[in-house]
């Protein structure tokens, strides 16, 4: 039977009212609150929507109910995510009506419309960039003294060759005087494209060759960057409903340079399209070049102010959607293997996670994010277990994978980076440690841009890292980023904010400056304030870190303020010396006398314990009967000695009885 059209309408009015009302408001609070793991660009976000029962096209209305949120990183990341997927669209479009032999001059002119900087799309609006080499703003440039002499040169042999050609020809008999007519026929005709073809590519090869050399202009070069934006301007309210801003200065993401390059990463994963790896002017430094003034590293070409050529673009593939399949009893095997960790059976844990990982061997190969997950997962086991070479490698399995897998530009890849980092750090090899933080810290700021919580995430990690080995100066610049990219992540009165203030603190507080550390700890005390209690634990705590500062610099001071009474006074004009008061010669003098007393004493106290360990040996001897070398000159320094100190005994100064 076929349902009734009302009820299914009725079905999808049901299903749309419990997504709008009930899923999308679940979401956006566990986002708020940390619940979930946060999303850093459309693949992820695409993940954690339909693990929620949402469709993409929700986008708009979660995006819409963000706005006017206190976390305007959530807004940033959607509003990016939402132009990219809307300048596909546009793509699509334009590719629809384009040879797909023009696509990547198509693409590189998309790019340059959208990504480039702002002069860049000044004067591409303008129209500025089809005008010949040497003109700017309609005024020709002055042309340098190289370039003229050799165009000098290239029309006076053009000349001479012309003239050699005309004498050949008169010299030359009728028959190859009409050979060459005939030539000049094919060359200014048009000759018939079906006679000589055996294909259509070699018809529309001859339409070329007989259209002169003459390149008709293309359509997509008219294509200008109001008319791109205004198009996805529509696209957005269509498909998304959510309202872009009316020109790309007023875009938020494009504010930000790192944010600008995860929007084009974006764009790129979503369509297909695989760009070279180099430098792209992105952004306008004063350094464009209209003409031939200068000239490109090779020395060849003049270098151009457009961000993209067609030689940037690599490929263009399809993006397929599909489903992995599921093992059952791989599932299950990792499911016993969580439980067993949270009894603290890890041993048997490690076996559930090695049969696991022998099920999606069978089922996907060697490389794939489940197996670098279980990798992951054991290593971390056996760092329990303090078996730090198992953990080692599986913790290099794991990012093995992942390299392979997602590549190094994604989040999984970083936060693999990030693992191992840590694990260096907690085996005392710092040099590693601190190269694979800061190789995360570069992915995540490739993917996420500025506005991602995960980069300062690491640079708090980095901070401390770097004041444990004392290096504070690195501490304080990785926080001072932390806390510009907090401030724009999740406002400035947050409390992860108020943290990386007390971070601050202490870390001025360690290299004895009083006056920053105590402003830092004031600004964390305020946010605290306005977010908690007064009689939270986190609000006395900061405020008897603020006792303590305030404490240690009067301390401080009161040292300082005793070195300067005890100080002597400057010296006058034209001495060497300072001058000292005459309580201060008759203190260096008092030492002087004390210390040479002292050296007194301990030489003679070194006199007597060596006297006294010769006579002992001196008594062993006459004792046994042996007479030593040395023992006449033994007992004149110990009558010496008795006669210096009084120290030694009237018989030790006699000669013992020896037998001879």
């Amino acid at each position: 039977e076929i349902p009734n059209l009302e009820e299914q309408k009725k079905r999808l009015q049901e299903v749309a009212d419990f997504i709008t009302k009930q899923a999308i408001p679940n979401l956006i609070k566990e986002l708020l609150h940390g619940e979930v793991s946060l999303p850093v660009d459309s693949q992820t976000l695409g993940e954690l929507l339909h693990g929620h029962g949402i469709n993409v096209r929700y986008i708009g209305k979660i995006a819409e109910s963000v706005r006017n949120t206190e976390s305007p990183f959530l807004s940033i990341l959607l509003e990016r995510i939402i132009f990219a997927k809307c300048l596909k669209h546009f793509t699509k479009e334009q590719m629809r009506t384009t040879n797909h032999e023009d696509f990547p001059e198509l693409v590189a002119r998309i790019l340059n419309c959208t990504f480039g900087s702002e002069k860049c799309l000044e004067v591409i609006e303008e129209g500025l960039q089809n005008k010949p080499e040497g003109e700017v703003n309609g005024q020709p440039q002055e042309e340098t003294k190289e370039p003229a002499a050799e165009s000098i040169s290239k029309k006076k042999k053009k000349k001479n060759k012309e003239q050699e050609d005309l004498k050949a020809e008169e010299e030359a008999p009728e028959t190859n005087k009409s050979a060459k007519k005939k030539n000049k026929k094919k060359k200014t005709g048009i000759a018939k494209p079906a006679e000589n073809a055996s294909t259509v590519s070699d018809i529309f090869i001859q339409i070329d060759n007989a259209s002169g050399g003459q390149e008709q202009e293309k359509p997509y070069n008219k294509i200008k960057p109001t008319e791109v934006w205004k198009r996805v301007v529509e696209i957005a309210k269509k498909r998304y409903q959510y309202d872009l801003p009316q020109s790309f200065k007023e875009f938020v993401p494009f504010k930000y340079p790192l944010t600008k390059l995860a929007t084009l990463r974006d764009f790129c994963l979503s369509t297909g399209i695989k760009l070279a790896s180099k430098h792209y002017q992105l952004h306008h430094n004063g350094k464009h070049h209209f003409g031939g003034e200068q000239k490109s590293q090779g020395g060849q070409k003049p270098a151009s102010f457009l961000a993209f050529t067609s030689e940037d673009v690599m490929d263009i593939s399809p993006i397929i959607k599909h489903l992995d399949p599921i093992s059952e009893d791989a599932r299950v095997n990792l499911e016993i293997a969580y439980k067993l960790v949270a009894e603290r059976e890890f041993e048997d844990a490690i076996d559930s996670l090695v049969a696991s990982i022998q099920i999606f061997m069978n089922l996907y190969g060697p490389i794939h994010k489940d197996i670098a997950i279980c990798y992951s997962r054991l290593g971390s086991l056996f760092y329990k277990l303090e078996d730090y070479q198992q953990a080692l490698m599986h913790h290099k399995q794991a990012l093995l994978v992942l390299e392979k897998f997602y590549g190094t530009d994604h989040p999984q890849t970083g936060h693999a980076y990030l693992n191992l980092g840590l694990f260096y750090f907690s085996v005392k090899e710092y040099e590693r440690g601190f190269s694979y933080m800061l190789k995360s810290l570069y992915c995540f700021n490739l993917v996420g841009g500025e506005c991602h919580p995960e980069a300062s995430n690491v640079l708090v990690s980095l901070a401390s890292k770097y004041q444990e080995q004392k290096k504070h100066q690195a501490a304080i610049s990785c926080l001072l980023e932390a806390l510009d990219r907090s401030t724009i992540i999740f406002g400035e009165k947050s409390p992860r904010v108020a943290h990386i203030y007390q971070q601050l603190a202490v870390t001025h507080f360690e290299i004895k400056d009083m006056k920053k550390a105590t402003e830092f700890q004031e600004n964390a005390i305020k946010i605290l304030k306005e977010n908690y209690p007064s009689t939270d634990p986190k609000v006395v705590d900061a405020m008897m870190n603020l006792q303590n500062i305030q404490n240690s610099g009067k301390e401080k001071q009161a040292e300082e303020s005793k070195k300067q009474a005890g100080e002597p006074k400057k010296r006058a004009f034209g001495q060497n010396k300072p001058l000292q008061t005459a309580n201060g010669q008759r203190e260096n003098a008092n030492e002087k006398f004390n210390a040479d007393q002292s050296d007194l004493r301990n030489e003679s106290q070194f006199d007597r314990e060596s006297a006294l360990q010769r006579l002992r040996f001196a008594k062993i001897q006459a004792k046994q009967g042996t007479r030593g070398p040395n023992q006449v000159d033994l007992l004149r320094y110990m009558q010496y000695m008795q006669s210096r100190s009084g120290y030694l005994n009237e018989n030790a100064g006699q000669a013992p009885s020896t037998k001879e």
